[in-house]
């Protein structure tokens, strides 16, 4: 899965109640603009409840994702929150951390999933990486944004 010119569906001070809302309203997103199938909203929760992904970076970002049976066409579901909302720690069992951004990976195959993670992990631990996405103002612009940071 290369990361230039992916389709991404993107949300701006997205307003969720908690971490399942946010994900399910970001899954929903994605199920819109055609790049995942219903089956993903669940998926994705399911997948969260098992193997938490937020990331205690300087700016917290959860990076969750589903298995690719559920997902349409490779990609990214962007949202920064409206407020922070509670996720898991990626790789602790009771853990907790506020969250203001999720990247949702939409991948079609299991292998890339490795890759694109670690990408993407090297770009949340960037200091500023967050500033260009929380200056979008539109879906469009925070989707561009999310572009420069893969192609930076």
């Amino acid at each position: 899965m290369t990361m230039q010119a992916l389709p991404t569906a993107c949300a701006v001070r997205l307003e969720a109640a908690d971490a399942e809302d946010a994900l399910r309203r970001i899954a929903a997103l994605a199920v819109e603009a055609g790049h995942a199938e219903p089956t993903f909203p669940d998926a994705l929760v399911r997948r969260e409840l098992a193997y938490p992904t937020g990331l205690p970076t300087a700016v917290a970002v959860a990076i969750p994702h589903a298995d690719p049976t559920h997902v349409r066409e490779a990609g990214f579901a962007v949202a920064t929150l409206a407020r922070p909302v509670s996720f898991g720690v990626m790789g602790t069992a009771d853990d907790r951390i506020d969250v203001d951004v999720v990247v949702a990976l939409l991948v079609t195959e299991a292998h890339a999933q490795v890759e694109v993670l670690t990408t993407l992990v090297d770009i949340v631990q960037r200091d500023g990486w967050e500033t260009t996405l929380r200056a979008a103002e539109t879906p469009e612009r925070l989707a561009a944004a999310f572009d420069a940071l893969l192609d930076a």
